[in-house]
């Protein structure tokens, strides 16, 4: 039997003596923006999720299946995010297949450091990001076609880290079509999309205007060498707008444009924001489980809204003795502040402060 589901929702609640004896049916969502998949242990034959036009998001618990198949974005720029809040099982084959580099799928644990297990017998998988992912099964270690390791990630095959360059004038998408080349000033391919262990380098070459950049698992961002004029707009859909696994470096030509969606630094080790002199205008959090945010050079946020704080959430944030501006400050409970001997300004408390 086949069943389409325009809900794009499976809630079997766990009753004594209850079992379902899925056959071989197959079950297509068939509604725009995700799913939700929630069995307690109970298996589904044969499951298909829609590829949305823009983001969509399946959450999936502790289920087994025969064959899996998880639709991908059908515009650039965007992510099905599939998160999993427990081990899942195919016996048969999973399938995650986005394309262009920039139209991506991305698995990921319901809790940031607790790894989930995907065990699978085969698996095709094209454009596919991982966080707190352990492979198992006849089919690992997992390989696959440009794939991206955004941390904590165990038994898949990710391709050698590498270094990418902008190469198209004018204004454009951060995820524009063949928009980024293998050597300064070299022929951009759709194939070469920064994954989340690349580091992305905008040099003088192209971006003789706005790039525009939304949700996106970012290993380094590198626009140190950028002395030209250029705009980088992190805009809307989602929050945090972008995961920023690597370092980030500001040029001397870049201005980032003014969004309240924030910028969450993801790393699991030692990250460094160097700003060279230019203003952040959103708000950043630091998300760092096991790791530190550093800086390299003074940071400010911009203080024309109540909206551009610093978070420390997770993790710890070093200001390496360099001075700090931000509309606000907030620490979390476990997180770990080290603000040596730079000046911290506070427009919201209009005041400073100074650690020795």
């Amino acid at each position: 039997a086949t069943i389409n589901m325009s809900n794009n929702q499976i809630y079997w609640y766990p009753t004594a003596g209850f079992t379902v004896n899925p056959g071989t049916s197959q079950i297509n969502f068939t509604g725009a923006g995700g799913g939700s998949i929630t069995t307690y242990g109970q298996s589904i034959y044969s499951l298909t999720t829609l590829g949305a036009p823009y983001e969509g998001a399946v959450s999936i618990d502790s289920t087994s299946f025969t064959n899996l198949t998880i639709g991908a974005p059908t515009a650039s720029g965007y992510y099905t995010t599939v998160t999993l809040s427990g081990n899942i099982t195919v016996s048969g084959t999973l399938t995650a297949n986005g394309s262009n580099g920039n139209q991506r799928i991305w698995f990921k644990s319901n809790t940031v450091g607790t790894s989930r297990t995907i065990t699978a017998a085969n698996i095709s998988f094209t454009d596919v990001d991982f966080t707190d992912i352990t492979a198992a099964g006849t089919a690992s270690p997992f390989t696959g076609t440009r794939l991206g390791n955004a941390v904590n990630n165990s038994n898949i095959t990710f391709p050698a880290p590498k270094t990418v360059y902008w190469n198209l004038s004018g204004s454009q998408t951060y995820f524009g079509s063949a928009g980024w080349a293998t050597t300064p000033g070299g022929t951009p391919s759709s194939t070469n999309f920064p994954l989340p262990q690349d580091t992305a380098t905008f040099t003088d070459t192209g971006a003789a205007g706005t790039i525009q950049l939304w949700t996106c698992n970012i290993g380094t961002l590198d626009m140190s060498g950028r002395t030209s004029a250029m705009t980088l707009n992190i805009a809307y859909p989602s929050s945090p707008a972008i995961t920023v696994i690597g370092d980030w470096k500001m040029g001397s030509g870049v201005t980032l444009g003014s969004y309240t969606n924030p910028i969450s630094f993801t790393g699991r080790t030692t990250q460094t924001i160097t700003s060279n002199g230019v203003a952040f205008n959103q708000p950043i959090q630091i998300n760092s489980l096991g790791g530190t945010v550093q800086l390299g050079d003074d940071f400010v946020i911009s203080t024309g809204t109540n909206t551009n704080t610093l978070t420390v959430s997770v993790g710890e944030f070093n200001a390496n003795n360099h001075n700090v501006t931000a509309y606000g400050f907030t620490a979390l409970s476990g997180s770990t502040v080290t603000m040596g001997s730079g000046i911290w300004r506070s427009e919201e408390h209009t005041s400073e402060l100074q650690s020795h």
